[in-house]
């Protein structure tokens, strides 16, 4: 990592970086030497300065005729550092404290092919050790690209172990569809496309929920355990009706 980069890593500004460089160069010196070593204004200089004493990184040693300014040992930023770890862990636990537990995002928004990847990879991970229920879309000319990923995305739910219930409607895409999915790892019903002929998906997982639209390169993954349930609910009625058709 780069010097400058570090410094900035711990919490100082640029012209603070340019004015503690500077000054360790000249070993010590008086802010109108400091200014010819840094390249910065003199106003800029005397208050950068001020700031780097408050933060215990430069000492001030008024003399007889002028002020000299000394650097701090680099390594006291290492015990900075340390110290600054110390303290923060310290207020860990109040922090959390004041945290609500049910304070988490929940919701996850994707655009783009990309971002269709994404969510298929992200909702797998929701799926991981569940059972889902989905509703899933047809696309009457389904892109190579867009295969590629539902393929990745079926093979990544088999690892481990995912099985899949779904509704989708009745269409050679969608039949040709299931040699993407492996043996005994699914239960399909199939709707004819003029009661069912949705080109968005919506799915279900443990709390999750995943509206994916390839067309529309959006997807969503909601997690949120009342909306799962009333989504499961809708789809257990959609499953019963479908079994006319099957």
């Amino acid at each position: 990592m780069q010097v400058k980069q570090a410094l900035i890593n711990l919490g100082l500004s640029d012209k603070e970086i340019d004015t503690y460089l500077a000054l360790l160069r000249l070993g010590r010196g008086t802010g109108y030497e400091v200014t010819g070593e840094s390249g910065l204004k003199k106003s800029t200089t005397y208050f950068t300065l001020e700031e780097l004493r408050q933060k215990n990184l430069v000492t001030k040693i008024p003399q007889s005729n002028k002020v000299v300014f000394v650097p701090k040992d680099p390594n006291e930023l290492l015990t900075t550092a340390h110290q600054n770890v110390i303290d923060i862990e310290s207020i860990i636990p109040s922090l959390l404290a004041m945290t609500p537990q049910n304070n988490k995002p929940d919701l996850l928004y994707f655009e783009g092919v990309p971002g269709f990847a994404q969510a298929r990879s992200v909702f797998a991970k929701y799926a991981k050790g569940n059972h889902i229920q989905a509703f899933y879309s047809y696309h009457p000319n389904p892109s190579t690209e867009h295969i590629d990923i539902i393929k990745k995305h079926f093979s990544e739910l088999a690892a481990t172990g995912t099985t899949i219930t779904y509704i989708t409607p009745d269409h050679p895409t969608t039949r040709s569809f299931q040699k993407h999915l492996q043996e005994g790892t699914y239960t399909v019903r199939f709707l004819p496309l003029d009661i069912y002929n949705a080109q968005s998906s919506l799915e279900i997982a443990g709390d999750a929920i995943a509206i994916m639209s390839r067309d529309e390169g959006q997807s969503i993954i909601i997690e949120n355990a009342v909306m799962a349930n009333m989504a499961r609910s809708i789809f257990n009625i959609a499953w019963k009706f479908a079994e006319k058709y099957s």
